[in-house]
């Protein structure tokens, strides 16, 4: 499964027997309306998570299920409009959220609120809630359960047909509720824009992207390109690069290996990273090891056999970025040292839990990869540390569910003079520079930010106060002031022994 916070699934998993909450199921009816592309909006008070509440509209757009197959189905996006502070507004500034399966709603309540705030200075400023996501009807909630076995360890072919039994299972029961999962993809979303745009009266519209959002922007952008005035992505995210490249996670992972050489108290402990993990690896691959975890309030236990895939899993896991990676040192060094605890706890959160929303899955479906780009993946694999742990439960999850493939067309990259800002984090493992820059060659007018240290998500928007202010002379149509900024080292956490405690 590809991990994310930056995983695309987002996966919430559980240990079985005690381990196990009961899983609320919510039933959601696809919204029958007499006609799409209606907005009604309505004052409301918005309240972040911090901060003072702000006076806001809060929107309800009609949008048809599936353009493809044109029926009278019709679903609701939600979105909260944030007016203007400017005399003279330009463009509405629409937020697309990441995952997919993000909030835009939510990123506004989050540690984005200020952005949101400050942004306004240009035009309406709009969170919203992509089809299936958020407060957005009909809800793609999954309320199936996966279990991968815990007796032995983690198989690639095993693990992604159940998550492709599974889904199955979830998309039969949206449908005879009334909901046409297959309807859930980037083109269909880039399509709501377009009519959330004609619904508001705007000749044109900005784009403000991150991660997945960026797909969906670029989507929008090939789509109704002469509706966007500019756009703004953060961790971009290419048509064609829904699968990561092995490589990629290479060169992040040889990245941290080094830096992590220079903090004395970790190169003391683990001289060498990558050389380590590669003996883990070898060592699993010749012989898997058994764990015994017990859960430290009801005392009861589960044993877990981990091989070299839970580590290759687990670690391509701990590159989003600093925040993450950390404590990867630490980790290893217990590995090293014969405590196997750590890795078998962390391996056992993908075994079992509750499935990935069907929104997610169904737009990384039909997004999809190349025959070449799946060539390379396989190819990269073979040579690498972490191999295509970074993908999975992709492709296979996809394997039985219908979602069309928008094909190579869709993939393919073009061209445009559509003014753009791209920000890249030197240390984000899920949407490396390398991204932002192969996409530069198609757009004439596109400038790029680089922070150096920054991971994935927040910290492409939060980690410096240049990062607003570049946001800012870009969308008054000038140079951004700085192309680089440079971030304070990363702290590691130092290796530590544990103790067996009651």
């Amino acid at each position: 499964m590809s991990p994310k916070n930056g995983n695309k699934l987002k996966l919430s998993a559980y240990l079985l027997g005690a381990w196990f909450l009961l899983a609320t199921s919510l039933t959601s009816q696809t919204v029958q309306a007499p006609a799409a592309n209606r907005l009604a909006l309505e004052p409301t008070t918005f309240k972040p998570a911090s901060g003072e509440p702000v006076a806001a509209e809060l929107g309800t757009l009609i949008v048809p299920e599936k353009r493809q197959a044109p029926s009278e189905r019709t679903i609701k996006l939600k979105l909260v409009r944030f007016r203007s502070t400017s005399q003279n507004p330009g463009p509405p500034i629409v937020y697309l959220a990441g995952g997919p399966g993000g909030s835009g709603i939510g990123a506004a309540k989050g540690p984005r609120f200020p952005l949101f705030m400050a942004l306004r200075e240009f035009g309406d400023v709009i969170a919203l809630d992509q089809r299936g996501t958020g407060e957005s009807e009909p809800k793609m909630r999954c309320t199936e359960w996966f279990m991968v076995p815990f007796d032995k360890p983690l198989d690639r072919a095993e693990a992604e047909g159940i998550f492709a039994a599974g889904m199955k299972t979830c998309f039969e029961r949206l449908s005879r509720e009334g909901i046409d999962a297959t309807a859930y993809t980037t083109l269909e979303s880039a399509h709501d824009i377009d009519d959330l745009r004609k619904a508001l009266g705007a000749e044109k519209i900005t784009l403000w992207g991150i991660s997945y959002g960026t797909h969906l922007a670029l989507a929008t952008l090939r789509e109704h390109g002469d509706h966007v005035d500019r756009a703004i992505l953060a961790g971009v995210e290419p048509l064609g690069h829904t699968l990561k490249l092995p490589s990629d996670q290479e060169a992040l992972l040889r990245s941290i290996s080094e830096l992590a050489k220079r903090d004395r108290a970790v190169a003391a402990s683990v001289p060498d990273l990558t050389a380590a993990i590669s003996r883990l690896t070898a060592r699993l691959r010749k012989e898997p090891v058994t764990v015994t975890l017990a859960h430290p309030m009801t005392r009861q236990s589960i044993t877990v056999q981990v091989g070299p895939l839970d580590l290759q899993y687990v670690l391509a896991g701990m590159l989003e970025g600093p925040a993450t990676f950390a404590g990867m040192p630490d980790f290893v060094s217990r590995l090293e040292g014969g405590d196997w605890t750590a890795l078998a706890s962390q391996a056992s959160l993908f075994r079992a839990g509750m499935l990935p929303s069907a929104m997610s899955v169904a737009m990384d479906c039909a997004s999809g990869a190349s025959t070449d780009h799946l060539a390379r993946i396989q190819a990269e694999a073979k040579k690498t540390l972490l191999g295509d742990a970074i993908n999975l439960p992709f492709p296979g999850i996809c394997q039985g569910l219908g979602v069309p493939d928008l094909g190579d067309a869709y993939r393919k990259s073009f061209e445009s003079k559509t003014p753009l800002l791209l920000i890249s984090g030197t240390l984000d493992g899920r949407t490396p520079p390398r991204n932002a820059e192969g996409l530069m060659k198609g757009f004439t007018q596109a400038q790029h930010l680089v922070i150096e240290g920054a991971g994935h998500s927040d910290p492409l928007f939060l980690s410096s106060p240049q990062i607003l202010e570049a946001m800012r002379e870009f969308l008054r149509g000038k140079k951004i002031p700085a192309t680089r900024i440079v971030l304070d080292p990363v702290r590691f956490l130092p290796p530590q022994k544990a103790s067996k405690v009651d």
